[in-house]
């Protein structure tokens, strides 16, 4: 203001000096030199006034706003923004660099200030204080593409101009007054703060989508154009009652409307990067991931525990323990009323929301939570309430169990009454009768098929024995709850189930019973082979005299056989000596014959003479064998004396 009025007075004194020197021609003052240096510096300060009014240098990152004060007329249709010759603040900014305008200064109050910088991810919102109203119920007004480009404004004119060109978006854009749902993404922008309230917060921040989701978009606003960051952005979309469309699967409904419409959108995004502006669109990110849901803990598991005292008898000791349900658990394990029995199942599913039907699965009940407490929880507590009181097709195993258990039972019975040396308190005739009863009654006992399908109503230990067709059936039942819940039931399977102990404890006995009959017969057959092992150690030892005796029986049935052979062999030769003695006789005669053996007999051992002491005989007559005979004659051999007589 200072530069206008010195301006002001610089040309008022020289029009002054113009008049003084037309009236005073003749005076010498207006020929002297310091008439026309006062002239030149004069000219020089009205020029220097004038250009300080009339030039505007705004910074490399700045703006100028200006203010209209002089020469203008008032704002006309009630805007805040005027445009121009109109009085206030003005729609025209100044960008960065010179500007000259004559007396832009002195018309208006000028003022720089900073563009808007927007932060790497982040956004700013855009609120406009100037501008045609929304429509009813309109609660934001549609987005705008940023930059010089051609669009449909709503009006439905295609324009040519910038969003934040406020004389444009006043004029042929026909902007509306109040939140945008336009944004800034992060950059520098040369925004007129006199017509737009721009907001960066730190909750204005990038909408990332993890790999493995997908976000389901609620939108406030009806646009014309799908956005871009949408399925199919730039399309045109129309929107209105006709094009939401009611989508019902079963379990579940809720109306869904195109991309670009408000409400809830039909197709969700992908996973990705993406600036929304979370005024206008409200993102529910959903995981279709596989997703773990367990039913476990929640009640107390009883035991009965058996103990086989000094005695044989088998002792029943009852115990408990609680079983807390898990932080990350669904619920609670399930209680199931089987043949008046309560039986508590675990249950483990794994499932996904699919990913074109996350949109309905938000519109309809909120979010995967909200499906696993209201729909999927309710319903498989039902389904397996169900199953274990309906009908199942299985193979023949129970009853052929429960046949071989009775038929294992009379085997026993009958292996205790065969055993003499276990008293069971009967006489031996009602020992054999009873005997021959269980004899025949196994003799006549048939098994069933085990392999053979048979439907028939579910049992307790069905839990136990049937958990693969029993899986089946509640898996079938919640898959098809699953699909009209737009979630896949990938795998449904049982975990522990708590089976009341007094339907286990006849079984444990039975199986007990049954190891303490075998090792009883085990323990019998290590007896029986003991005493063999020691019977043969025994054997073992004496083995040496057993062979010894034993050969010295066959030497001595040797030697027998050896004397009889030589007994009958000396009874021939002496019968064959005597035929011929016999004959010797009939022809010598008995003396001869006799005298002849002894000379045989001496001549052949000549050592039977020896101590022998013959008689003083003399013998006259001859040198033949009566001399030599009558020499023997008198010994001892042929009944002569005994000693030499004196």
């Amino acid at each position: 203001m200072v530069y206008i009025v010195l301006a002001i007075t610089a040309i008022v004194v020289m029009a002054v000096l113009g008049v003084l020197k037309k009236s005073y021609s003749n005076s010498a003052f207006f020929s002297t030199p310091l008439y026309r240096v006062t002239q030149v510096v004069l000219l020089l300060a009205a020029i220097g006034f004038v250009s300080s009014t009339s030039i505007v240098i705004v910074g490399g990152k700045e703006i100028a706003t200006l203010d209209r004060i002089y020469w203008c007329t008032p704002i006309a249709n009630g805007r805040n923004v005027a445009l121009d010759g109109e009085c206030g603040r003005q729609a025209s900014i100044l960008m960065p660099g010179f500007h000259f305008s004559l007396g832009i200064r002195v018309l208006n109050s000028v003022e720089s200030t900073p563009m808007v910088n927007v932060p790497d991810g982040h956004y700013a919102t855009l609120t406009a204080r100037d501008g045609r109203k929304l429509n009813e119920g309109q609660v934001a007004a549609r987005p705008w593409p940023l930059g010089t480009s051609t669009f449909l404004n709503e009006d439905g004119k295609n324009v040519t101009g910038n969003m934040l060109d406020a004389a444009f978006f006043l004029t042929e854009g026909g902007g509306r007054k109040g939140p945008q749902a336009t944004i800034l993404t992060p950059g520098l922008y040369p925004v007129n703060t006199f017509l737009w309230d721009v907001q960066v917060d730190e909750g204005n921040t990038r909408t990332s989508i993890q790999p493995g989701h997908v976000a389901v978009i609620k939108s406030a606003i009806d646009e014309v154009v799908v956005p871009s960051f949408a399925p199919g952005g730039g399309n045109s979309v129309v929107c209105g009652k006709h094009s939401a469309v009611e989508k019902d699967l079963g379990k579940i409904k809720a109306v869904l409307v195109p991309v670009g419409c408000r409400g809830v959108w039909k197709d969700p995004l992908p996973s990705g990067e993406y600036y929304l502006n979370r005024k206008i669109y409200q993102v529910s990110e959903v995981d279709t991931r596989v997703q773990n849901w367990t039913y476990k803990g929640g009640y107390t598991r009883r035991y009965i525990d058996l103990k086989v005292e000094d005695d044989g008898n088998i002792k029943q000791e009852p115990r408990s323990e609680p079983v807390p349900t898990s932080e990350n658990a669904a619920g609670e394990a399930i209680a199931v009323k089987v043949e008046g029995w309560t039986v508590y199942q675990e249950l483990r599913i794994q499932a996904r929301v699919l990913p074109n039907f996350a949109p309905l699965v938000v519109a309809a009940v909120g979010g995967m939570r909200e499906i696993e407490d209201r729909i999927i929880t309710p319903q498989v507590r039902s389904v397996v309430r169900n199953v274990g009181g309906s009908r199942i097709q299985v193979k023949n195993t129970a009853a052929y169990d429960e046949a071989e258990s009775e038929l294992n039972a009379l085997k026993a019975r009958l292996e205790i009454l065969r055993d003499k040396n276990t008293d069971i308190g009967l006489s031996p005739e009602q020992r054999a009768e009873e005997i021959a009863q269980i004899e025949k009654q196994i003799a006549g006992f048939s098994l069933p098929d085990p392999d053979k399908e048979v439907t028939r109503t579910t049992k307790v230990l069905d839990f136990q024995n049937e958990r693969a067709p029993l899986e089946k059936l509640v898996a079938a039942d919640i898959r098809k709850i699953g699909s009209e819940t737009g979630i896949e039931i990938v795998s449904v399977t049982f975990g522990n189930t708590d089976i009341p102990p007094e339907l286990l404890v006849a079984r444990k006995i039975e199986q007990l019973s049954g190891q303490l009959r075998k090792a009883y017969t085990q323990m019998r057959t290590a007896q029986v082979q003991r005493q063999a092992t020691e019977a043969a150690k025994a054997r073992a030892d004496q083995q040496r005299a057993l062979v010894a005796a034993r050969i010295g029986v066959e030497t001595s049935e040797q030697r027998i056989k050896s004397r009889e052979n030589d007994g009958e062999a000396e009874k021939r030769f002496l019968e064959k000596q005597a035929a011929g003695q016999k004959a010797q006789v009939s022809v010598l005669g008995e003396d001869r014959v006799a005298m002849l053996r002894a000379l045989e007999l001496i001549l052949a051992k000549p050592d039977i003479l020896t101590g022998i002491k013959l008689p003083n005989t003399v013998v006259f007559g001859g040198n033949g064998p009566e001399g030599f005979g009558a020499i023997l004659g008198g010994t001892k051999f042929f009944g002569g004396p005994a000693a030499a007589p004196k």
